[in-house]
């Protein structure tokens, strides 16, 4: 057996010989994600036929897997890789026949070496040259052990990468999930360390052979999973079921505790294959307690193809979360735009994009504030965009969470386009209040638009409330975009023909330095005075529905005016509750109508309605005056009033 790691410092062996150590990944790593393609299938080679494919990563294409990247350090050259593999219940005794390496580019691989080292790096159990003259790209390759490892205790695979050139795939060749995290899930070594990066970068898309696996006949497990349901009503969730079993499952029987209440026991349908992490999700109907926040959810598989005999598996835990009405939450992302910003067109096919997946659900507002003293679209009232992080462009905030994204890579790195997916993920929360929202043009001359809004809460708060207009289709000649993206290819760029962001590349309808696109979401005004907002406050219970009304004029900035006039536009009014800890509870988004039912030419408060206090536009604490007058009511609405 050979000693690791002869290039080990002397300092690290006066703290201990070959042990672990653990250091932070140093800034020049980088994740990207890999480009999109059509995984090739590898052919099982005959040796590894009764083997059994184990691993971390279970998903079934990683080429086009939105949730794995690569990492690496920046620069080309040998890198060893790996994962620890654990002598469990079901590994223990096995033996390791083959592995599975994914690479996204094989021209750029020049030596490749498989290495298996016991469990503290000590000893190399064995270690075999690859010849890389039939690897694939953008799959799996088989790698058959010449010397097959028994899992008597812990060992570490790994992988030992030669690259040269300057691709991403030359820099960066090792491939993750950057959404699981597995302790001992993605080991580097390099310099004399070894480094864990599972916790943090996520864990090595690599997968082995195995033969001899102490597989029961029945090990079937329920995910621990969470989420939100209606209180005191009956609730479907889709549980996720994960086999290690060695027969197929055909159906279960399990047990369900809802918040420590009577156990029950049902049965479902279910096909899953034999094998390692084989998975399949069953509905799972409960009646969730009558009371609001957090309660467990115990199920248990106790039968699989209707035996109790060989069956393993543990009683898994489940929180969630009840709350007063299950509402459809529908997205806010607030942009920080303008034309001079060279790289805001991505900011545009960003917002496109998810326009595109999600209509009206989707509440885009793009604040043109990037050169806003030049800039014909930007707004007089907008909220305080740097207070709240945006201070580049092109950048965006979903839902006011406090996180500064990109507004088409979505986290803000490099390749990773994955906006449209974050924004799912808001959409799948339930909302903390619904609407129901009427908005229309308050006179003839279409310059007033009142917004009246019934606002039911399912979780009791304080909400501010932030009223808005956004004008989509607006086209002028006075509209030139600054673009950088017209010197890049659609190669270089990544992107497919259908991208929004293919307009703005090379050859593309809008692939010039300077261009005129379609602008849409333009926030044109808003319920904000010196960046504060007026739009008011309303407290509200849990369940309670209250009624409010506000006003907001159309600018009058004579550049934008005349390029909504001569467009082929629409406006449309945003109602937002924002939460007490400064998140969005819900937004609305509707076109405002012509004209509404009953509407007085003045709009003013009833006279059982009480004033708390009143404003000037640019939101100085005034007495009445003449003009238009911004009224906060006692009930915490706000309303314009306007005074002759």
């Amino acid at each position: 057996m050979k000693k690791i790691y002869t290039f080990l410092v002397a300092s690290m062996l006066a703290f201990t010989a070959y042990a672990q150590q653990v250091k932070q990944a140093p800034q020049s790593w980088r994740l990207y994600s890999p480009q999109t393609s059509s995984l090739q299938t590898p052919q099982k080679v005959g040796s590894l036929e009764n083997c059994k494919e184990w691993g971390y990563y279970d998903g079934k294409n990683f080429a086009t897997d939105m949730n794995v990247s690569c990492i690496g350090l920046g620069t080309s050259g040998t890198i060893q890789a790996g994962y620890r593999v654990t002598a469990d219940y079901m590994l223990k005794g096995a033996t390791i026949q083959g592995v599975r390496i994914p690479f996204n580019d094989v021209d750029v691989v020049k030596g490749l070496k498989i290495i298996i080292l016991n469990s503290d790096y000590s000893e190399i159990l064995t270690s075999q040259t690859v010849d890389i003259s039939n690897l694939q790209a953008e799959a799996y390759n088989d790698v058959v052990l010449n010397n097959p490892i028994t899992i008597d205790d812990d060992v570490v695979v790994t992988y030992e990468v030669t690259t040269e050139g300057a691709t991403l795939s030359a820099l960066y060749p090792l491939v993750i999930d950057e959404t699981l995290f597995v302790t001992g899930g993605c080991l580097v070594m390099a310099g004399g360390f070894v480094s864990d990066y599972g916790p943090s970068f996520g864990t090595l898309v690599m997968k082995l052979w195995i033969s001899e696996m102490a597989l029961s006949d029945y090990t079937v497990d329920v995910l621990p999973t969470s989420g939100y349901t209606q209180r005191a009503t009956e609730n479907t969730v889709e549980f996720t079921l994960e086999s290690n079993s060695d027969k197929d499952v055909k159906n279960v029987d399990y047990t369900i505790t809802v918040a420590d209440g009577e156990t029950l026991t049902q049965h479902a349908e279910v096909e899953i294959p034999n094998g390692l992490h084989q998975k399949a999700t069953i509905p799972v109907t409960f009646t969730a307690p009558d009371m609001i926040g957090m309660y467990n959810v115990t199920m248990q598989i106790v039968k699989v193809n209707g035996e109790d005999n060989n069956v393993n598996c543990a009683p898994v835990t489940s929180a969630f979360t009840n709350i007063n009405r299950l509402i459809k939450r529908n997205v806010v992302m607030e942009e920080f735009t303008g034309l001079s910003c060279s790289w805001c067109p991505r900011g545009i096919a960003g917002m496109e994009k998810c326009r595109q997946a999600f209509g009206d659900r989707f509440v885009g507002m793009a604040y043109h504030l990037f050169g806003a003293e030049t800039d014909p679209m930007a707004p007089s009232a907008y909220p305080d965009l740097k207070a709240m992080g945006l201070n580049s462009a092109p950048s965006c905030l979903v839902d006011r969470s406090g996180e500064k994204l990109d507004p088409y890579y979505g986290r803000n790195v490099d390749g990773d386009n994955d906006i449209v997916k974050l924004v799912q993920n808001y959409m799948e929360v339930p909302a903390a209040v619904g609407f129901d929202v009427n908005a229309y043009y308050a006179y003839e001359d279409k310059a007033v638009v009142k917004i009246d809004a019934e606002v039911e809460a399912a979780v009791a708060d304080e909400y501010e409330m932030v009223y808005a207009l956004v004008a989509d289709g607006l086209e002028s000649p006075a509209f030139r975009q600054s673009n950088s993206y017209c010197g890049y290819s659609l190669e270089a760029l990544n992107v497919d023909p259908s991208d929004p962001l293919a307009d703005f590349a090379a050859g593309g309808k809008y692939g010039s330095t300077y261009c005129t696109p379609v602008f849409n979401d333009v926030v044109i005004a808003a319920s904000y005075a010196n960046k504060v907002s007026v739009g008011g406050t309303l407290e509200l219970e849990t369940g309670e529905v209250k009624s409010v009304t506000y006003s907001l004029d159309l600018p009058t900035k004579s550049t934008l005016l005349n390029a909504i006039k001569a467009a082929n536009y629409d406006v449309y009014a945003i109602v937002m509750a924002v939460n007490s800890d400064g998140t969005v509870g819900n937004a609305i988004r509707v076109k405002v109508k012509e004209d509404g039912t009953g509407i007085d030419t003045v709009i003013r408060p009833s006279e059982t309605e009480e004033e708390e206090a009143r404003y000037t536009l640019d939101g100085r604490r005034t007495n009445a005056h003449n003009g238009l007058n911004i009224v906060r009511m006692k009930d915490g609405s706000s309303i314009k009033v306007l005074n002759k």
